[in-house]
């Protein structure tokens, strides 16, 4: 009896992994999918609360490391929540602050040459772009 239910135990885990993996592969495959055909647009203006997405920047402390902030006041001279709402291709809440964060703080001469060596890599390189 118990060598049955440990088989029963052992099958129903085996089925509840597979439906997992099936259902991961599924949801992977729609968000890869949704990132090829936004490529280059703007996001819908219902994914952006900018309040939200620059709750980072504002509670970073600025330090002698930071060569340069873009301050609130240019940020409406710049349309730079227009810019963002192009550029951000992140897939998740985190992802977008960060990415403000970055965009927003400029380190040193070499962090903006790594960004745009990085941006240029992942603009030229679709399969990369695409991997998780």
């Amino acid at each position: 009896m118990n060598l049955l239910f440990l088989i029963f135990v052992f099958g129903l885990v085996a089925v509840i992994y597979w439906y997992n993996q099936k259902a991961s592969q599924k949801r992977q495959a729609a968000i890869l999918k949704k990132l090829e055909a936004s490529w280059g647009k703007a996001k819908t203006e219902d994914d952006f609360n900018f309040d939200y997405i620059s709750a980072y920047f504002d509670g970073q402390p600025v330090t002698n490391d930071v060569m340069q902030q873009i301050p609130d006041e240019s940020i409406a001279d710049l349309d730079f929540h227009d810019v963002f709402k192009i550029i951000d291709r992140t897939v998740s809440k985190v992802g977008q602050q960060y990415l403000y964060y970055k965009l927003r703080t400029i380190k040193n001469q070499e962090d903006v040459l790594q960004f745009n060596r990085l941006s240029k890599l992942f603009s030229n390189d679709k399969a990369l772009r695409l991997r998780s």
